[in-house]
């Protein structure tokens, strides 16, 4: 289990998080919020690469900053932009990536063979990553977190550039691991987390401004949803409401 208590970050006079309290068991957990929300703060905080200001960040009870490398080894972190060697194969991006996350030379190969088969990626096992496309690189991505078998997955904003057929596949991707593991994934589009998320997460100026499960937060929201309506004027419609009261 991962418990968020009473996160708080600032930069400077500016506050990312304003007192955050979480628990996040396996399932997949949606982050929704306009940009500059403090998503990706929150998450760079959970990962372990970014310090809090004030709080603490638990797994099983215990802080991360005492578990140190043995809570590092637990999760796996798919920031927005990541850096690819373009004349890497996509077996060797997986097995360098492998490498660097201690995986046991015996069980990378089987690691690496899981990982492709998980994103779609076997028989692009030994293309070049130079050569793929964005959707490719982005289940790509997907594969490098999987390669060292985290119990946590922190992804933020994944599906930025994708299709509507790529994050489709992308979603189905992580129903399929949801039952073994907590899967984090922020985004500020509606559509990637409504029907596969556990629970969703409203944020908005660093303060978790609602949470439940797809029903209770469309009961919350009441009937100012519309197709046509776009996250943030949903949500801060929602925010602002919730503020007069």
């Amino acid at each position: 289990m991962l418990e968020l208590r009473d996160l708080r970050k600032n930069y400077g006079k500016k506050t990312a998080l304003a007192g955050v309290n979480l628990i996040f068991r396996q399932g997949i957990y949606g982050l929704l919020g306009p940009n500059g929300a403090g998503k990706s703060t929150m998450m760079n905080v959970i990962a372990d690469v970014l310090d809090a200001s004030a709080g603490e960040v638990l797994y099983d009870g215990q802080p991360i900053k005492k578990l140190g490398a043995q809570y590092r080894k637990k999760i796996a972190y798919l920031p927005q932009r990541v850096g690819y060697y373009a004349d890497f194969t996509a077996e060797k991006t997986l097995a360098y990536f492998a490498g660097l996350r201690g995986v046991e030379k015996e069980e990378v190969d089987e690691r690496i063979k899981y990982s492709l088969e998980a994103v779609n990626l076997t028989d692009a096992a030994k293309s070049r990553v130079g050569t793929f496309s964005g959707g490719m690189k982005q289940r790509l991505g997907i594969a490098i977190t999987l390669v060292s078998d985290p119990e946590i997955l922190i992804l933020d904003e994944p599906t930025v550039g994708l299709d509507p057929k790529e994050r489709i596949k992308f979603r189905n991707i992580l129903v399929g691991l949801a039952s073994e593991k907590t899967i984090i994934l922020s985004t500020h589009i509606v559509s990637d987390v409504e029907n596969i998320a556990d629970q969703i997460i409203l944020i908005k100026e660093g303060r978790i401004i609602g949470s439940g499960s797809k029903g209770e937060i469309n009961g919350m929201l009441g009937d100012k949803r519309s197709e046509d309506t776009t996250l943030e004027d949903v949500y801060m419609n929602f925010y602002d409401e919730r503020q007069e009261g």
